[in-house]
């Protein structure tokens, strides 16, 4: 009897320390969340913008103009003072010289 009844007590007493779980809601939606009953329309998503493009000038074709470019490249490598290991850096800037000095002509 003794067992018993002290069996009794501690699922009385569990039963007492941890809470019945409660019903939990539907999770509710971002947008729902934050309207407060608002009946408000969603609204339309911003319209995006496409990435700014650098101008080309038109008609500029660097296989045309590939001589005049080497020749520039050349120059820019001279008033570097012939150093070695920025062929590329003369290139594209003699690139960008040639299709300034067409662009400012057209």
């Amino acid at each position: 009897m003794a067992t018993r009844k002290k069996q009794e007590t501690v699922r009385a007493s569990s039963a007492r320390e941890t809470p019945a779980p409660k019903k939990t809601s539907r999770a509710k939606s971002p947008a729902s969340t934050h309207a407060e009953g608002t009946d408000s329309p969603p609204r339309k998503a911003a319209a995006r913008r496409p990435a700014a493009r650098k101008r080309v000038a038109a008609g500029f074709d660097a296989a045309a103009h590939h001589e005049e470019i080497a020749r520039e490249a050349y120059l820019l490598w001279l008033a570097r003072g012939m150093s070695h290991g920025h062929d590329q850096e003369d290139w594209h800037r003699a690139v960008e010289i040639v299709r300034a000095r067409h662009a400012s002509a057209a």
